[in-house]
């Protein structure tokens, strides 16, 4: 193991570097997300026998969808180690932080020489609460919970600040909602969400975890986004919870949720089939129209 220098951790099973079999997984953490919890989902891929990478965007250092482009191309750098170019690679991406890096690493790399081979190495690509639209007070909620929780901070304290967060966001929406008069993309440029609805390329194989109990990227939008990638031809799984809060879903489902990514792993980039590691409750979804 060991960790970049703006602390992107990197494991390899024994072997790995001469072994371009062996697959890549990269884990994207969601606003306030610590290494040690993320760890915690990689140790899923590390017992496949898998190199993982995982790095969360440091929320303090981006107001904006283009703040994560820097923090794309220091990740990207990862590629180059790893020869990324030459193993079967799944992306899993937690909440919108993990998306908003993803999108920015993957317009990245239609602008570097190896991006068109890195792209087509990129076997499957995992959702967890995500993507969705959220609102003012919903990215608010996520972030002032990121970086003043509560054990640390009142809840007075943290109320004034949801609220200057809110306000400060709905501030940012109606300067973009005036752009997109003149700017059709004008939703795209500034929201990870409406920038992937865009692409052409993504990933055929997707897998989405996410709860109805969901309070911050809420399951409607999430459905939104899925019927839209199901038109493209996608072959999507899901399994969406009754229950379970936002990106908690493998801490109160760990047996169900591990296997479902196992199972993922193994038929996107092994091509097995079948009910290997005991994830038979997968939502095959065909149409825009079905629903859980």
């Amino acid at each position: 193991m060991f960790a970049g220098s703006e602390d992107y951790v990197v494991t390899e099973p024994p072997g790995a570097r001469g072994d371009n079999t062996i697959p890549l997984v990269f884990l994207f953490g969601w606003a306030g997300c610590r290494d040690r919890y993320l760890a915690k989902y990689g140790a899923m891929y590390d017992k496949q026998n898998c190199m993982t990478v995982r790095y969360t965007t440091p929320l303090h250092k981006v107001r904006a969808q283009g703040g994560y482009s820097g923090f794309a191309l220091h990740v990207y750098e990862a590629f180059a180690d790893l020869h990324a170019e030459d193993r079967p690679i799944v992306f899993h991406v937690f909440s919108m932080n993990g998306c908003s890096l993803f999108s920015s690493l993957w317009d990245l790399l239609d602008s570097v020489d190896d991006g068109i081979a890195v792209k087509a190495r990129v076997k499957g690509l995992v959702f967890d609460s995500c993507p969705a639209h959220t609102s003012s007070w919903q990215s608010a909620n996520a972030i002032s919970f990121a970086t003043m929780p509560p054990p640390t901070y009142s809840d007075s304290i943290r109320f004034l600040y949801r609220c200057l967060l809110a306000a400060y966001f709905l501030t940012r929406r109606a300067q973009v909602w005036i752009q997109s008069w003149w700017d059709p993309r004008a939703y795209a440029k500034q929201s990870a969400y409406y920038r992937m609805m865009e692409y052409a390329d993504l990933p055929k194989d997707q897998l989405y975890l996410y709860s109805k109990a969901d309070d911050i990227c809420t399951y409607e939008s999430i459905e939104e986004f899925r019927a839209t990638q199901v038109v493209t031809g996608a072959r999507i799984d899901a399994i969406c919870w009754p229950d379970s809060p936002h990106v908690d879903h493998g801490r109160k489902y760990p047996e169900e949720y591990s296997n479902a990514c196992i199972a993922f792993l193994r038929k996107v980039v092994r091509g097995e089939t079948g009910d290997s590691s005991g994830a038979e409750d997968f939502e095959r979804v065909e149409a825009p129209g079905e629903s859980l």
